[in-house]
């Protein structure tokens, strides 16, 4: 998760990193995350259902699903754990 003032701003992957910054040639040291994470980021509130959840995030093929309270990270699924729990 990127925060920045209380809020989230984006989201850094495995996968954000090797399509942006290893596919394109470019170098580590020299990108910054704001340049390849992704901003438009999917998330639920803390009301919506676990089976819910998992359904978005197969149908998204996404592993990390933010939580959010009025704008505020306030949690974060994996795949794995929910999984796990069902």
């Amino acid at each position: 998760m990127v925060v920045e003032k209380d809020k989230m701003v984006g989201i850094f992957s495995e996968r954000d990193y090797a399509r942006k910054v290893i596919l394109k040639g470019k170098s580590s040291k020299k990108t910054s995350v704001r340049e390849i994470m992704t901003s438009d980021v999917i998330h639920v509130s803390p009301d919506h259902k676990v089976g819910k959840c998992l359904s978005l995030m197969t149908k998204k093929r996404i592993r990390h699903l933010p939580v959010l309270n009025k704008d505020r990270l306030v949690g974060l699924l994996t795949i794995e754990e929910i999984k796990g729990k069902i």
